[in-house]
């Protein structure tokens, strides 16, 4: 199931139009899960993934950037909304991608700047740390 799902995710990153060229890479590995916590002394770098299309999912964050290295974590932000009949989860149209190496993170950003997904030109660039805040 998860061998099916990886080479339909590789055949939707293909027909997709890159800046870069990645289509030599090898996926990364499975999909570890979101919000997972960075630990130990491995060093990290954190994507801040702009104009991500309506529907993005973590998952579908964490496909589009796993050809480029090890994800630590893959968030696409949501605005959650709850009314008397029931509550929604819309994205904000954007997400952030943590990598484990930095050489990933750099490879990643300069490959998918720029990358054009369902009609939505991305902007990849590094979050910024604010002081006091991971």
């Amino acid at each position: 199931d998860s061998d099916a799902e990886s080479g339909e995710s590789w055949a939707i990153l293909r027909s997709w139009s890159f800046p870069g060229d990645f289509r030599s890479m090898q996926p990364a590995g499975d999909y570890p899960g979101t919000r997972a916590a960075a630990t130990g002394a491995v060093s990290q770098d954190n994507l801040f993934v702009f104009y991500l299309p309506p529907g993005m999912t973590d998952k579908g964050l964490y496909d589009m950037f796993r050809p480029f290295g090890h994800i630590v974590s893959a968030v696409v932000a949501k605005d959650r909304r709850t009314t008397a009949q029931h509550a929604t989860e819309e994205t904000k149209g954007y997400g952030f991608v943590m990598f484990a190496r930095r050489a990933d993170a750099v490879l990643a950003r300069a490959s998918m700047d720029g990358a054009l997904i369902q009609n939505k030109r991305l902007k990849v660039s590094f979050k910024t740390m604010r002081k006091g805040k991971r």
